[in-house]
């Protein structure tokens, strides 16, 4: 269970917040975690693979070679800079399983 912490750049609820803010064409029925999709602009699902191909995307075009990195580089970054936060190493690694 995450927990707020309001004030943070770490506060969980504000990110989810920030996240839904990013969809408002969204329904109450669409998924959660949604993205407009590049055909109809309709939300689509943020599965692995629509993440993962968006991040490469992305990367190609500002010029990064795609092949270095994946949804995994989030990961192990997203931990780290949990850590430069001042995150507790062990909600750090609940996080992260």
């Amino acid at each position: 269970m995450a927990l707020a912490i309001p004030g943070r750049l770490s506060d969980p609820y504000d990110a989810v917040m920030r996240a839904f803010a990013l969809c408002p064409q969204a329904s109450a029925t669409d998924p959660a975690f949604a993205v407009p999709s590049g055909q109809d602009g309709r939300a689509v699902p943020l599965t692995h693979a629509v993440f993962t191909g968006y991040l490469k995307q992305c990367l190609r075009e500002i010029g990064v070679d795609h092949s270095k990195y994946s949804g995994h580089s989030f990961r192990r970054g997203g931990a780290t800079f949990a850590h430069r936060l001042g995150v507790d190493p062990l909600v750090i690694k609940r996080m992260g399983d």
